[in-house]
């Protein structure tokens, strides 16, 4: 997440899960708008944050068979990033 520029929700790394990551956006950002955007143009399926961190988080659930490129492929399909197919706004 950090490539990124965006932030594990969990502040200390014995807390990770090993199930699910929730991901911290900018406050300008409704965490919302992205799982929506992740599944409309991607088909993309993230969870959303609930209660205290509603529209403040998305989650990524990685559960099942995994590896590095598996891992990479939400946040590269949500996170905006500079060449000829996807130009920065």
């Amino acid at each position: 997440m950090e490539a990124w520029g965006l932030k594990n929700c969990t502040q200390k790394e014995e807390w990770f899960s090993n199930t699910v990551t929730a991901v911290v956006v900018p406050s300008y950002i409704d965490s919302g708008e992205i799982v929506k955007h992740a599944w409309k143009r991607y088909n993309l399926s993230l969870g959303l944050g609930l209660n205290k961190v509603a529209g403040k988080v998305f989650r990524i659930g990685h559960l099942g068979n995994l590896n590095e490129v598996s891992l990479l492929q939400p946040p590269r399909s949500i996170v905006p990033y500079p060449d000829a197919h996807h130009p920065r706004h």
